[in-house]
């Protein structure tokens, strides 16, 4: 899988009361880190995010 960086994001998550912007590292699907880089990573794609929002999923309950 690859290893990801999210840069520049408005990173908002309710359930652990975080909104401000920064990065996040996914590894193996996984978010490993978030606003800190982790030792040893280097990124496989790097998406920047500026002005964007990184938010856990929606899920539209009504889909048919």
């Amino acid at each position: 899988m690859p290893r990801i960086q999210i840069d520049r994001g408005r990173i908002i998550d309710p359930a652990n009361q975080i909104d401000r912007v920064g990065s996040l590292f996914i590894a193996g699907g996984k978010i490993i880190s978030a606003f800190d880089t982790p030792a040893d990573f280097t990124p496989d794609t790097i998406i920047d995010a500026e002005n964007l929002i990184v938010c856990p999923g929606f899920i539209d309950i009504s889909t048919r």
